[in-house]
């Protein structure tokens, strides 16, 4: 994976331009953790020290990069499954009694 990384940066960088601020090892780590586990962008850019903007295009770049060798497929990635289950058995709440003596002292509060 990360010998199609290298020969797609040269190609795409053969005149020259303005080097990545990830090496290519950590373009390839971040990719792969983020199609394995799915943590925001926000969290990913927070880990490896770059802006969201980023994160974005290097994870965009790394998937088209490895899908246009056609050595790796991509398409077909499972994703992670997930069971939830939901608690919907009533439960009681204890509130206070309203009693005649406290129903009195709030009419009383409202009479001006």
């Amino acid at each position: 994976m990360l010998d199609c990384l290298t020969d797609a940066y040269q190609e795409q960088h053969r005149k020259g331009g303005r080097p990545r601020r990830l090496s290519m090892e950590d373009q390839l780590i971040m990719t792969l953790r983020y199609l394995r586990y799915y943590p925001t962008q926000r969290l990913l850019a927070f880990d490896f020290g770059v802006g969201v903007a980023t994160v974005n295009e290097t994870i965009t770049w790394v998937e088209d990069s490895l899908r246009s060798s056609g050595l790796f497929d991509l398409d077909h990635l499972e994703a992670p499954s997930a069971t939830v289950a939901i608690d919907v058995t009533e439960s009681p709440i204890q509130r206070p009694k309203k009693t005649k003596a406290r129903i009195i002292l709030v009419k009383r509060r409202d009479i001006p």
